[in-house]
């Protein structure tokens, strides 16, 4: 599964503006569930886990590449956990790492290891057209000073090719947003879905049904 070299996760432009975008939605769809626990599969940099320990979440780290000193070395298909173990259980930007025949053996342990939720990102490299509108008229009707829209051009997308990296990449002509969605509802109910503004990662708030 490691394709990823730990190197690259210490380079200035790993954290580029569209990943700062993703850090938010990570800690926003984390904190709106109030877990007691939380289990993020995938260590990066540890933007997120040290940002959530310094705000008193009990988080722990889990990652296949011991060079990143995760609290536990594990692969996300064979997670070493017990049943039920967290509330909250994240995947952000992992399973394309992993061929897709694997995924569901990787959504089933996702599923296995979670109490109530999943929470995962993955690449959504379709054809869009996005636009952002700032104005103070949205703060006083909306609380919000932006409004964003999108319009997914993915019926032109090209087929998706494995490039050393990733396996697969949703929004491509052979893995459709359509087909991503069929099989994660196989596991969970979709409570979320979000499009990170100006930037290739695609959120799903999952919900763990017994």
């Amino acid at each position: 599964m490691k394709q990823q070299d730990s190197s690259d996760y210490k380079e200035p432009s790993y954290d580029d503006k569209g990943r700062f975008h993703s850090y938010y939605y990570q800690v926003k769809f984390i904190m709106e569930l109030e877990p007691e626990s939380v289990l993020e599969i995938g260590v990066g940099n540890k933007t997120l886990i040290n940002y959530l320990r310094q705000h008193g979440i009990n988080i722990k780290s889990c990652d296949i590449d011991k060079d990143l000193e995760p609290d536990f070395v594990g692969d996300v298909r064979n997670l070493p956990f017990k049943d039920n173990e967290f509330d909250v259980v994240c995947a952000f930007q992992i399973i394309e790492h992993i061929p897709w025949v694997d995924i569901p053996n990787a959504l089933k342990e996702l599923k296995r290891v979670s109490r109530n939720y999943v929470i995962i990102s993955i690449p959504f490299t379709a054809v869009t057209i996005e636009a952002m509108i700032k104005s103070s008229i949205f703060m006083h009707l909306f609380k919000t000073w932006t409004f964003s829209f999108l319009i997914n051009l993915e019926f032109i997308t090209r087929k998706w090719k494995y490039n050393g990296i990733h396996y697969w990449e949703m929004g491509k002509k052979n893995y459709p947003r359509k087909m991503v969605r069929s099989l994660i509802n196989k596991y969970f109910t979709i409570v979320k879905e979000k499009k990170v503004e100006f930037s290739y990662q695609y959120f799903f708030v999952l919900k763990k049904e017994l």
